[in-house]
């Protein structure tokens, strides 16, 4: 068993908030140990509380067809959420949901070390960069931040469910892609 696997194990059990009362799963994230992509979203939706898989919805499905428009597989990337559990309703993690998961997200990012982090949506952006980024002016840059004692590169773009449905969110969805083809 591996360091992650040990973690994935410790977030399955994890009671740190109370999101743990109305999960069936929590989602502790998938993907290669050593992944060169690391993208965070915000929170299980609906099928992956039921699954224990992050990105498995609807907008798993557009996430893996904009990553095969510009080359890359879902299988290279090491995938998980801000938060680990469902919010009800699918609302927007509270802080201190964030801040009871964000400690087990940067052991993720440590464990992982990957050479590009994918933060998608504002709740990861806040979460990991602060407040003073967000998806509207920061989508498509690329952006150094020092993260788990290492530099890392960083793009910024907007959630999957919120590419599907705006055509501005999907334009700087696509843009940020693009930037990640470019210097991958």
């Amino acid at each position: 068993m591996s360091k992650l696997d040990d973690l994935a194990r410790e977030i399955r059990a994890c009671r740190r908030c109370s999101l743990w009362k109305t999960r069936n799963h929590a989602v502790p994230g998938e993907g290669p140990e050593d992944a060169r992509f690391f993208l965070l979203g915000e929170a299980p939706g609906k099928k992956e509380d039921e699954m224990g898989r992050p990105f498995v919805g609807l907008s798993g499905r557009f996430l893996e067809r904009e990553l095969e428009r510009v080359g890359f597989d879902r299988k290279e990337f090491f995938i998980t959420g801000t938060v680990k559990c469902r919010p009800p309703r699918n609302r927007t993690p509270t802080p201190e949901e964030v801040r009871a998961c964000l400690p087990y997200t940067l052991e993720q990012i440590g464990l992982v070390d990957p050479d590009f982090l994918l933060l998608a949506g504002n709740t990861a952006v806040k979460a990991v960069l602060g407040k003073e980024y967000c998806v509207g002016k920061d989508s498509g840059k690329r952006i150094v931040a020092e993260i788990e004692g290492r530099k890392r590169t960083v793009i910024v773009l907007p959630h999957p469910a919120a590419a599907m449905r705006f055509p501005r969110m999907r334009d700087l969805f696509a843009k940020s892609l693009d930037l990640l083809k470019e210097m991958a």
